[in-house]
C-alpha cells in the first residue's frame, strides 16, 4: 500500500499538469506575454499604421497561423518530404503553391522562404555565387538591404553594384542601369526597392539584362498586391525570377515566396531553399499563406487594392499641398518617400513626433541624403493597413493634414524644441471615442446627430468595460456615413439600425443569426470602401433586398413589399419574377470570371476563351477556363472542382453554356445535373447549335437564368468568337503607332522605333493574344519583320503570319519564310500556281487563294476564309495603307493606337488617323498610359 501511493500521487500530478497545459489559455499560463499581447493589440486599435510594410490580416489567416500544423516537421516539399506523417500539411502547402501561381500568371512557386530576405538570399544562392557582381537599387535611392547594402550578407559576398535616380525626376536612371551594366557585366540585375513608389519599366530592365548575359530578378516584395489585382504591370513574362514577401500588400502572414516561369531555375531555387537555407518550412505560416492567397483571388481584392492606391495619391497629394516633398513627385503605388529638408527636419524627429500623436510611421534616407541612416532626412508613408481599417480619401485627406500640422510644429519650434500642444490635439482626433473614465476605446455609440452648425458630430457613447457614459464631439468620424433620405436630410448611418431591418423581415424565418451578422457587415464594408461619406436611403435598401433574396423568400417578401412601396400589383410580381438586375456580388463576381477569360487569350486553340465561376454562400468554390483542345469546356472543370458545393450555388459564365452533343454532353446539362441553383451569363452564344437553347434546358430545370448581363464586357474577351459566329468572319483589329507628328514609319527607313519598350512588350502581349497577324507585302519589303511574339514565356504562342502579297512577291531569303517552321506563315495571292508561290510552298509557306476586286485582294472573302480554318481575331500590323483599306470596307472592328513622343520629322509615312481625328463610327473604349507612350482602345459602335 505505502509503495503504491507515491506513483499515485505522480500520476495525479501527471494528469494535473497534462489539463492545464491543453486547457489553460495564454493568460492563465503566461500572464506577462498575454499583458505584451493585448497591449499590442490595443495600440493596433488605438494607433493609425502608415508604415509601407504592415497590414492587417484577417481572421482566417489568425486562425491558420495559429492552428496544430505549427506542431508539424516537413523537411522537403510535398511528396517529397524526409518526415512521416506529412499528408495533410503536403495538402496545405500545395494549395499555396497553386494559388500563387494562379494569382500571378506563372508556372511555379516556392512557399517555404520565411522572410522576403531569405527568399531573396535563395535566388542569389540559387543563380550567382560569391564574388559575382551583382546590379541593384541603393538603399538611398529606395532599395533594399538584400540587394547589395555593405551591411547586408548580399553586400559582403558579392561584388554589388548601386544603381540610383535621375536626380531631377526621381525616377529610376535606366541609362545609368544601362551602363552600369555594360561596364560590369553582373549575373544578377536586381529590379525593385522598398521606397520606390513609381511603377518600374521592367521591359526595359530585362533589354538591358538580355544585352549583358544576366538574369533579371524583380523584387516585388512591396507591390505584389497591386500586380495581383491587375493595378501594378507584371513582372511577368519580362523576370527570369521574382521575389515577394507574403504580408505587405498581400495581407498574409509574415514570410517570403520566389515566383518563376522557368523550370530550370524552379529546380533550383527549391535546392536553394532547402537544403540550402533553412531546414522544416514553417507549416502554419505556410497555411495561413494559402489563406491569403485564396482571399487575394476573391473579387473584392482587387477593390481594395484600388482603394489602396487611390488613398495613396490623395496622402500624398496632401502633404505636398502641405509643403512638403515626395521624392518622384508622387505614387504610382502604395507608398511615398517624403522628403523632409525642405521643412528643415529629420527623419527620426518626425518619427517620433508623430509616434507621440499615434501615427506611425518610419524614418527613411532620400536620394543624396545628408543625414546618418540612424538620422534620415526623410519618413516613408503607406496606406496598406489603414485602408484594412477601412479608411477612405477623406480620410487620408485629414490624415496628411495631422502630419503636416506635426512636422510645421517641429519646424517652428525646433526639433528640441515644445511641440507637445500639437501632437497632443493631433492624438485625440482619431481616439475622440476612448473612455474618459478607463480610458479604454471599447465604447459604443449610443446614438449621434449633426452639431447645428454642421461642422462636428454630437455623439452619445457607453464604455463596454466601465459602464460609463460621455458625449463626443467629433471634427472627422472614421468610417462615418451620412444616409441621405428622401427628403433629402441627412442623418448618420446607423449601423443597430441597419440589422434591425433584417431582423424585422426575418422574425420566425429559420435563418443562422451568425448569417444574418455576415450579411450586415458585408454592407457596411461595401458602403465603407465606397470612399463617399453621403449615401441615399435607397441604395442600402436594396442591399437589404439583395441580400434577403439570398436568404430567405419570405423575409424578402416582406421587407420588398414595405421598401418599395408598390402601388400596382404587377409591379410586385415583376419583382419576384425573373429579375434582370444584378446584384453588386454578381456583377463583382462576373466581372472575375471575364478577367479569367482574358487571361487565357490566344491559350484555347480556335475554342474561345470562356470561363467559369462557381459561387456558393459568397465564395468562389470552382473555377475553370476552356481547355486548350477545347475539351473540356469551363463549366465542367468548374463543377468538378467545386464538387458538392455546387448544389446551390450561382454559375457565373461568359458565354450562354452549350447546349449541344459533342465530345462531351452539353455543359447545361451539367449544371442542372449539379444542383446549380442560378446561372449569370455575360452574354448569350451566336452559334447556331446553342442560341438561346442552353438557358432553354436551365430554365425547363427550374433553374433562374440572367441572360446577356454584359455583353460590353464580353466583347472584350469573345468579341472575335462573336465575330466569327455571327458574321461568319474574323474579327479585325487595326494596330497603329503613331509619333507625335502624325507618322506611323519613315520612307527608306526599314523598322523605326516609334514607341518605348513597355508599349512594345503589350504589342506582343496582342500577338499572343491574337489567331494571327496580317501585313501588306509593302511592310514586308520595307522592314523584313519576323512578327512573333519574343516575350520570354510567350514565344510559343506566336500566331500564324499572313501577308497580303497579290502577285506572291514575299522573298524567300526573308525572316517571314525562315521561321514558317516556328510559327505558320500564310501567303494570300491572287497568282497561287506561280513559280514564285510554288517556291514559297517549298520553304513551307502556305499559299491562301484570294479573290480579286479591282486587282486586289477581296478583304471581306480573305476573312470569311479565314474563319473557315478556324482564324477568329486577326491583328493587322500593315502599315498605313493596309489600315486605310480595311477602314474603307468597314471591316475594322477595334483599333489598338498607341502615340508616342518622339518625332519622325521629313520623309515621315502619315498615320492615317490619329487621337486627333479619329475614324468615323469609332468610339473609345479604353485608355492606357505605358511607360512614355499613351493607349487607346477603339470599337466600332454598330
Amino acid at each position: 500500500m505505502t509503495g503504491d501511493t507515491p506513483m499515485s500521487q505522480d500520476s495525479a500530478a501527471a494528469t494535473a499538469f497534462a489539463d492545464a497545459f491543453f486547457s489553460q489559455d495564454l493568460t492563465a499560463r503566461d500572464a506577462g506575454i498575454a499583458d505584451a499581447i493585448g497591449k499590442e493589440l490595443r495600440r493596433q486599435q488605438q494607433e493609425i499604421e502608415l508604415i509601407a510594410s504592415e497590414n492587417i490580416v484577417s481572421r482566417a489567416v489568425l486562425e491558420a497561423q495559429g492552428s496544430v500544423m505549427t506542431n508539424k516537421y516537413a523537411e522537403g516539399y510535398p511528396g517529397r518530404r524526409y518526415y512521416g506523417g506529412c499528408q495533410y500539411v503536403d495538402i496545405a502547402e500545395n494549395l499555396a503553391i497553386e494559388r500563387a501561381t494562379e494569382l500571378f500568371g506563372c508556372g511555379f512557386a516556392n512557399v517555404q522562404p520565411n522572410s522576403g530576405s531569405q527568399a531573396n538570399q535563395s535566388v542569389m544562392l540559387a543563380l550567382a555565387a560569391p564574388g559575382d557582381t551583382i546590379l541593384g537599387m541603393s538603399l538611398d535611392a529606395g532599395g533594399h538591404l538584400t540587394h547589395g547594402a555593405r551591411p547586408n550578407m548580399s553586400g559582403k559576398w558579392f561584388n554589388a553594384i548601386q544603381y540610383g535616380l535621375d536626380l531631377e525626376t526621381g525616377l529610376i536612371d535606366y541609362d545609368q542601369v544601362a551602363k552600369l551594366a555594360e561596364e560590369h557585366k553582373p549575373r544578377l540585375i536586381i529590379a525593385g526597392g522598398s521606397a520606390y513608389s513609381r511603377i518600374i519599366d521592367f521591359a526595359r530592365f530585362r533589354e538591358i539584362a538580355d544585352s549583358v548575359g544576366a538574369h533579371l530578378w524583380v523584387d516585388m516584395a512591396h507591390f505584389a498586391g497591386l500586380v495581383a489585382a491587375g493595378i501594378h504591370p507584371s513582372p511577368f513574362p519580362h523576370a527570369h525570377v521574382a521575389t515577394t514577401t507574403t504580408h505587405k500588400t498581400l495581407r498574409g502572414p509574415r514570410g517570403g515566396m520566389v515566383l518563376t516561369n522557368d523550370e530550370a531555375i524552379a529546380k533550383k531555387i527549391n535546392s536553394a531553399v532547402f537544403p540550402g537555407l533553412q531546414g522544416g518550412p514553417l507549416m502554419h505560416v505556410i497555411a495561413a499563406k494559402a489563406v491569403a492567397f485564396g482571399e487575394a483571388l476573391q473579387p473584392d481584392f482587387q477593390g481594395y487594392m484600388s482603394a489602396v492606391a487611390e488613398n495613396a495619391k490623395v496622402l500624398a497629394q496632401t502633404v505636398i499641398e502641405g509643403g512638403m516633398q515626395i521624392v518622384s513627385g508622387g505614387t504610382d503605388t502604395h507608398l511615398m518617400l517624403v522628403d523632409l529638408r525642405p521643412k528643415g527636419v529629420t527623419g527620426k524627429a518626425a518619427e517620433a513626433a508623430l509616434g507621440r500623436a499615434f501615427i506611425t510611421c518610419n524614418k527613411n534616407g532620400v536620394p543624396n541624403d545628408p543625414q546618418k541612416p540612424t538620422i534620415t532626412s526623410g519618413i516613408r508613408l503607406g496606406t496598406p493597413a489603414a485602408t484594412t481599417r477601412g479608411f477612405g480619401p477623406a480620410e487620408f485627406r485629414q490624415v496628411g493634414q495631422m502630419i503636416v500640422r506635426i512636422v510645421d510644429g517641429l519646424a517652428q519650434a525646433g526639433e528640441d524644441g515644445d511641440n507637445s500642444g500639437i501632437e497632443s490635439a493631433v492624438k485625440q482626433e482619431p481616439s475622440a471615442l476612448r473612455c474618459p473614465f478607463c480610458h479604454t476605446e471599447n465604447t459604443a455609440v449610443k446614438d449621434s446627430r449633426p452639431a447645428e452648425d454642421g461642422t462636428v458630430i454630437r455623439r452619445r457613447r457607453v464604455c463596454a468595460d466601465c459602464g460609463g457614459r460621455f458625449t463626443t464631439f467629433e471634427r472627422v468620424q472614421l468610417r462615418e456615413l451620412f444616409v441621405v433620405k428622401k427628403n433629402g436630410r441627412k442623418v448618420p448611418f446607423d449601423r443597430d439600425k441597419l440589422a434591425r431591418s433584417f431582423e424585422v423581415a426575418l422574425r420566425k424565418r429559420p435563418v443562422d443569426p451568425e448569417r444574418v451578422e455576415r450579411a450586415v457587415s458585408a454592407i457596411v464594408r461595401q458602403l465603407e470602401s465606397s470612399g463617399e461619406q453621403d449615401v441615399h436611403a435607397d441604395e442600402i435598401g436594396t442591399m437589404v433586398m439583395e441580400a434577403l433574396k439570398r436568404m430567405d423568400e419570405v423575409a424578402f417578401v416582406r421587407f420588398a413589399s414595405v421598401y418599395k412601396d408598390f402601388r400596382d400589383p404587377q409591379d410586385f410580381k415583376d419583382l419576384l419574377g425573373d429579375d434582370q438586375s444584378l446584384t453588386v456580388d454578381d456583377r463583382r463576381f462576373l466581372d472575375a470570371a471575364l478577367r479569367l477569360a482574358r487571361r487565357h487569350l490566344g491559350q484555347t486553340g480556335t475554342n474561345p476563351s470562356v470561363a467559369t465561376l462557381i459561387v456558393n454562400d459568397g465564395a468562389i468554390v470552382g473555377r475553370g477556363i476552356t481547355a486548350p483542345g477545347g475539351r473540356p469546356h469551363a463549366e465542367t472543370i468548374a463543377l468538378d472542382e467545386a464538387g458538392a458545393a455546387a448544389r446551390g450555388a450561382t454559375a457565373y459564365v461568359t458565354l450562354e453554356p452549350c447546349a449541344h452533343h459533342g465530345r462531351t454532353p452539353p455543359c447545361a446539362e451539367a449544371l442542372v445535373s449539379a444542383g446549380v441553383t442560378r446561372v449569370i451569363a455575360a452574354v448569350s452564344d451566336p452559334d447556331d447549335r446553342v442560341a438561346g437553347k442552353g438557358y432553354a434546358i436551365l430554365r425547363a430545370a427550374g433553374i433562374e437564368v440572367l441572360a446577356d448581363c454584359d455583353p460590353v464586357g464580353a466583347r472584350d474577351v469573345l468579341g472575335a468568337y462573336l465575330t466569327r459566329s455571327s458574321k461568319k468572319r474574323a474579327q479585325v483589329t487595326l494596330k497603329l503607332a503613331v509619333s507625335a507628328d502624325g507618322m506611323v514609319g519613315r520612307h527608306g527607313a526599314g523598322q523605326v522605333a516609334i514607341t518605348g519598350p513597355v508599349a512594345r512588350a503589350q504589342s506582343h502581349i496582342m500577338r499572343a493574344e491574337h489567331d494571327a497577324i496580317l501585313v501588306g507585302i509593302g511592310t514586308v519589303l520595307e522592314d523584313d519583320p519576323e512578327l512573333t511574339c519574343r516575350l520570354e514565356g510567350l514565344e510559343d504562342r506566336s500566331p500564324r503570319r499572313i501577308v497580303l502579297d497579290s502577285h506572291a512577291r514575299l522573298p524567300v531569303e526573308s525572316r517571314l519564310v525562315a521561321t514558317a517552321g516556328r510559327a505558320p506563315v500564310h501567303v494570300a495571292t491572287l497568282h497561287p500556281q506561280s513559280e514564285r508561290a510554288r517556291a514559297l510552298v517549298e520553304k513551307g509557306v502556305r499559299i491562301i487563294a484570294g479573290e480579286s476586286h479591282d486587282s486586289r485582294i477581296a478583304l471581306p472573302e480573305l476573312l470569311e476564309d479565314l474563319a473557315a480554318i478556324g482564324v477568329a481575331s486577326v491583328l493587322v500590323e500593315g502599315g498605313a495603307e493596309v489600315a486605310d483599306a480595311f477602314l474603307r470596307e468597314g471591316l475594322a472592328d477595334r483599333i489598338a493606337l498607341f502615340e508616342s513622343n518622339v518625332v519622325v520629322g521629313e520623309g515621315g509615312i502619315a498615320a492615317p488617323f490619329s487621337s486627333g481625328r479619329l475614324p468615323d463610327g469609332f468610339a473609345i473604349r479604353r485608355r492606357a498610359v505605358y511607360g512614355p507612350d499613351r493607349f487607346m482602345l477603339l470599337e466600332r459602335q454598330d
